[in-house]
């Protein structure tokens, strides 16, 4: 069963592009793992998704969300929010609602229409060329001293 620090370093390697033996509870987001502001808002983000459940869903707002600053600091304040280690969220029934709405998707959408018949094809550049008028005439350039 993980544990919150776990879930937690799973997350931040995922949408931070980190190394997981970098990911420590005294790393700094932005300073240690190099998070921007919109890495960070994404980290937010998975942490809401990681955490939440059917029954307890997990916000951050963004006065706190400005407050987690290390993975240490993420872990405390999901604890603080509630979460234990033993609030793990099965992986079979976090797949299976979405793949139960592509399913149903795609029994209630429309079929897809048949292409277009092709199109004729516009004349070769050859011919092209044949239709150009003839009244054009080729100037030479002329060098001058």
């Amino acid at each position: 069963m993980p544990t919150i620090l776990e879930r937690v370093t799973k997350v931040t390697t995922a949408r931070l592009s980190a190394k997981e033996e970098a990911v420590v509870p005294s790393a700094s987001f932005t300073d240690d793992l190099g998070a921007d502001s919109l890495d960070l808002v994404e980290l937010i983000m998975g942490l809401e998704e990681e955490f939440s459940t059917a029954e307890k869903p997990v916000k951050i707002p963004d006065d706190d969300a400005a407050k987690i600053k290390t993975v240490q600091d993420a872990v405390d304040y999901l604890k603080n929010k509630g979460m234990s280690d033993s609030d793990v969220k099965p992986q079979a029934t976090q797949a299976a609602p979405a793949a139960n709405a592509a399913a149903a998707i795609m029994k209630t959408a429309p079929k897809a229409a048949q292409p277009a018949a092709p199109q004729k094809k516009a004349a070769s550049a050859p011919a092209a060329r044949k239709s150009a008028p003839k009244s054009v005439k080729t100037v030479k350039n002329s060098k001058t001293s």
